[in-house]
């Protein structure tokens, strides 16, 4: 051996001796000291000087030894270049470490097999979970296994971004070298698989964990189930109810509430109606979400008296329908004619507290009312009022207009006043109309004991209402009653105008009238008799300038006496008349004088003259 061989050999021993102790200082300045002494370092002096560099986290001198190694043209070795990558991770200089990693990868150098489990971890850490996948990948070739951390973490990572493909090949790189989920992390997987719109990928994964040996918790099927139900898949739905039986596992109504919103989804209402039934006559309880569905698709399939049965499951579980579901049953039932079914369940509804449609409602009372049944819908009007569904006045004017058209204007009054008593104010354009029609039948005093009612709770009647009025007592002759009702309209705060002052000049005589513009006197002139074998008089003409007044009948006329006799005294009988006087025979002549019969009761007066212009 020559000398430089034998130094170069001691240099070497003494930085394999100082290297492996952890002394940088020496194994440094032994370096530095071969280098001085012209001995040209090798591969393994670099390397030894690396070693200690990066074990003691001097990773700026381990950098430094890179650069020197690259100026002698040392390549380093792989383990060398990945123990530098570990000590910046370790030493907290994960992105340097990173860097390093991605350039090795670009230069195609491969992670030695005693380095994969930290390279795996360090990837993990920075959250680079498809390098770290490859990196399994490739121990699981070898059948080398990572920590069940690093699994688990994967894993974790997979549930959190709900990466499924991830999922199966990470079960299937853990389950080739021995490993599997934990039971609670594959129930979590497959329930994940489930929830994200995937079942059938879930029951893969199931029955792969399953067939593998590994454990996982029963309740996983019944996330299988609701998925399987959600996408309308009733049959398999059903078939995972009767695995769970087989197992031993807990049927309840959830997942029988689970196969009736599959059948419902599906269209098949008749199904669910025949499941919903079964779970209620197991003591179970249909859910809210299935009684809304089923109502909805019976309604829509035309069948409101079965929708109804929902709504009566709901009110007897003490769950309040929505209001709209109720408006709907109950417009259903009323296009159905079913006006007795409808009236039902808005006593129901009612009596537990739920909201009333106020349309639908009012649709129902009007209902009433075309049926005729004006009693109904004024007991129903008044508990909506108290329930606060119908509270303004108007929907009360429906009911009056229809007492009055029935003939039953006592009853109208009544609800009427009975309004204003409760500080309601009845709809004025109704109170109006019923004003009208007692004017028209004659009830003059009630219209007027009505109208001061009205005036005092604030109806604002129209000066309409106050002119009918009027002119009826105008007509009449009564001059006082004309005028308070004047006055009445004044206090009101209505301006009178020429209609209205027409009407006091007409009651008090200083409008001319004729005779017969006086219903009274007219029927009294045509009760009298007129004189035998003379024309009846005709009235006499009216002029412009003064009314004509009545006269006092006319005394009847002695009978004609026969020219050959003189007449007969009133207690003899009377002579038979000649032939000649026949022609116009006059009437027997009484034994004894009597008064004229009382005038007879006048016929049904005529049509009124119209009033002076400006009247109503």
């Amino acid at each position: 051996m020559s000398n430089a061989d034998d130094s170069t050999s001691q240099y070497t021993d003494q930085l394999r001796r100082y290297a492996g102790a952890g002394d940088l200082r020496m194994t440094r300045a032994i370096f530095d000291r071969m280098v001085q002494a012209g001995v040209q370092p090798e591969a393994e002096h670099f390397k030894l000087l690396l070693a200690v560099h990066t074990k003691m986290r001097d990773l700026e001198g381990a950098s430094q030894v890179l650069d020197e190694m690259a100026s002698a043209g040392v390549q380093p070795d792989v383990e060398t270049q990945f123990e530098l990558v570990l000590g910046l991770a370790r030493s907290g200089q994960g992105a340097a470490a990173l860097q390093r990693l991605d350039a090795l990868h670009a230069d195609g150098v491969r992670v030695p097999p005693s380095h994969q489990p930290a390279v795996l971890s360090l990837y993990m850490q920075a959250g680079n979970t498809a390098a770290a996948r490859a990196i399994m990948r490739e121990m699981a070739e070898a059948g080398r296994a990572a920590s069940p951390q690093d699994y688990d973490r994967l894993l974790r990572d997979c549930l959190d971004r709900r990466a499924i493909k991830d999922t199966l090949a990470t079960v299937d790189l853990m389950l080739k070298v021995g490993h599997a989920p934990s039971p609670e992390r594959s129930a979590q997987l497959i329930a994940m698989m489930a929830r994200a719109g995937h079942p059938t990928r879930g029951g893969e994964l199931l029955a792969t964990l399953e067939g593998a040996g590994a454990q996982v918790d029963a309740g996983v099927r019944t996330d299988l189930l609701l998925g399987h139900a959600k996408a309308g898949e009733v049959d398999r739905a059903k078939a995972l109810v009767a695995e769970l039986r087989e197992r031993g596992g807990d049927v309840s109504s959830l997942h029988h509430n689970a196969i009736i919103g599959a059948q419902v989804g599906a269209g098949d209402i008749e199904a669910a109606w025949a499941t919903a039934e079964e779970v209620w006559d197991a003591g179970e309880i249909p859910t809210t979400a299935n009684l809304d569905a089923l109502f909805d698709a019976t309604l829509a399939a035309g069948n409101p008296r079965r929708a109804l049965g929902a709504l009566d499951w709901m009110l007897m579980l003490g769950v309040a329908p929505q209001p709209s579901r109720v408006g709907q049953a109950i417009a259903a039932l009323l296009d159905a004619n079913d006006l007795r079914g409808a009236q039902r369940v808005l006593d129901d509804s009612l009596k537990a507290g739920v909201a009333i449609d106020r349309r639908e409602a009012r649709h129902l009372v009007d209902s009433h009312l075309r049926a005729g049944h004006i009693d109904d819908a004024l007991r129903l009007l008044d508990r909506l009022k108290k329930a606060g569904v119908l509270t303004h006045a108007k929907h009360y004017g429906a009911i009056i207009n229809a007492m009055v058209k029935a003939k039953r204007r006592d009853d109208a009054i009544e609800l009427v006043e009975r309004l204003l008593l409760q500080g309601v104010e009845p709809p004025a354009a109704h109170a109006s109309s019923l004003l009208a029609g007692l004017v028209k039948t004659g009830a003059l005093e009630r219209a007027k004991d009505l109208l001061g009612k009205l005036a005092a709770g604030k109806v604002a009647l129209d000066e309409s209402a106050y002119r009918e009025v009027m002119w009826g007592f105008a007509r009449k002759g009564k001059a006082q009653e004309t005028q308070e009702v004047y006055d009445a309209m004044v206090a009101a705060g209505i301006t009178p105008d020429d209609r209205h002052e027409a009407a006091l000049k007409w009651v008090s005589g200083e409008t001319v009238r004729r005779l017969e513009d006086d219903p009274e006197a007219a029927a009294v002139m045509h009760s009298l008799p007129d004189a035998p074998g003379t024309p009846a008089p005709s009235a006499p003409a009216p002029t412009a300038s003064a009314p004509t007044a009545p006269t006092a009948p006319p005394a009847p006329a002695a009978p004609a006496a026969p020219e050959p006799a003189a007449p007969a005294a009133p207690a003899r009988p009377t002579p038979e008349p000649p032939a000649a006087e026949q022609a116009a025979p006059a009437p027997a002549p009484a034994p004894a004088p009597e008064p004229p019969p009382p005038a007879p009761e006048p016929p049904a007066p005529a049509p009124e003259p119209p009033p002076p212009a400006g009247s109503p």
